[in-house]
């Protein structure tokens, strides 16, 4: 026969419990892989649209104005040229550009603030940017600002570009770009690869240790009484009520919760179950009483009647002497009769 393996609560609700902890643990983790590499973004972000607004506050905004109504290399684009590469170099920013307002899809230089010297590095007037795009500069007019995601290149590693728009009597005439290193994320997710997660996974492990220690302790603790009262249900189930009621006796119900009050109600109803029983016994012996009773009385009964019938036979029998008595005494005289009227003769 196929025995079903006794499951205890208790242990289920430590796995419970466990299968809770490992799960915040991970949760926790993955958050903050995830979220301090983007934390780190958002202040680098927020930090190079103050540097943008910062570069784009220092530009002559009239001198731009007439670059952008005549986008050519002349003088005027030189000098402005030289002036950009000069923030750039104070500003501590890897590249500042400005792009122009064209229409279209293409988004088209103005000025490059690399060194005038600097002839493969720097982005000609004109020629189309192939990282930013018509959406980053209408999301950054719409915003007075905007960043694009990080990108990667083989010279300056991991940046990300901020965007502002330039104003001249109110009228948008250019776009301010700066790029800003941002090879500290890639530093941030390496420490906490190393530092941060290790640490934490140690800490929640040996809270999570301590916590279901204590916890199996508590639960033990307050389901012991439920272990008792099953052993009590199977003694009242045997019909074993005093060692039922004894075993009971014994159960801690100060601690105020369900499994308290289900041995309080236990308690209850075994002691209601006593008083019945004794009751029982008590009718029962009184019942066994009156039968008692009743069987002498038919006894006594039973006495009577044949004691009826006894008579009854004796006077029948007599009846029957004093009719053949009688029977004989009548042939008696009978034949005194005969034997007169014969002498009369």
């Amino acid at each position: 026969i196929f025995v079903k393996k006794e499951q205890k609560l208790s242990r289920r609700l430590v796995y419970l419990v466990l299968g809770l902890c490992v799960s915040l643990m991970m949760t926790v983790t993955i958050a903050v892989m995830v979220g301090a590499p983007y934390i780190v973004e958002q202040a680098i972000a927020k930090q190079a649209l103050q540097t943008a607004h910062h570069v784009a506050n220092q530009l002559d905004e009239q001198a731009y104005a007439e670059m952008a109504s005549n986008p050519v290399e002349n003088d005027l684009y030189w000098e402005l040229r030289e002036q950009l590469n000069d923030i750039r170099e104070k500003s501590g920013v890897l590249y500042a550009l400005t792009y122009q307002t064209t229409p279209g899809d293409a988004v088209q230089f103005l000025v490059d603030g690399m060194p005038v010297d600097d002839i493969e590095g720097a982005a000609t007037i004109n020629s189309t940017s192939s990282v930013t795009t018509h959406e980053h500069l209408q999301e950054a007019l719409q915003n007075d600002g905007t960043t694009t995601e990080i990108l990667s290149d083989d010279t300056f590693g991991d940046f990300l570009t901020a965007i502002v728009p330039m104003k001249y009597e109110g009228e948008v005439i250019a776009y301010v770009g700066v790029d800003i290193e941002a090879n500290q994320i890639a530093i941030v997710k390496e420490d906490i690869l190393k530092t941060f997660v290790p640490v934490f996974l140690i800490v929640m492990l040996t809270i999570t240790v301590l916590g279901l220690l204590i916890v199996r302790v508590y639960i033990n603790r307050a389901l012991t009484p439920l272990t008792t009262l099953q052993q009590a249900s199977e003694q009242l189930a045997n019909g074993q009520v005093a060692d039922a009621e004894q075993l009971v006796s014994g159960v801690d119900t100060t601690m105020n919760n369900e499994v308290s009050r289900l041995a309080i109600s236990f308690k209850a109803t075994i002691e209601t179950l006593r008083h019945l029983f004794t009751h029982i016994q008590q009718e029962t012996k009184h019942v066994e009483e009156v039968m008692e009773h009743l069987t002498t009385q038919a006894e006594a009964v039973k006495g009577a009647q044949q004691q009826i019938t006894n008579t009854t036979t004796f006077i029948e029998q007599r009846a029957q002497i004093q009719v053949e008595s009688s029977s004989q005494t009548t042939e008696a005289m009978t034949e005194m009769a005969v034997g007169i009227q014969r002498l009369a003769d």
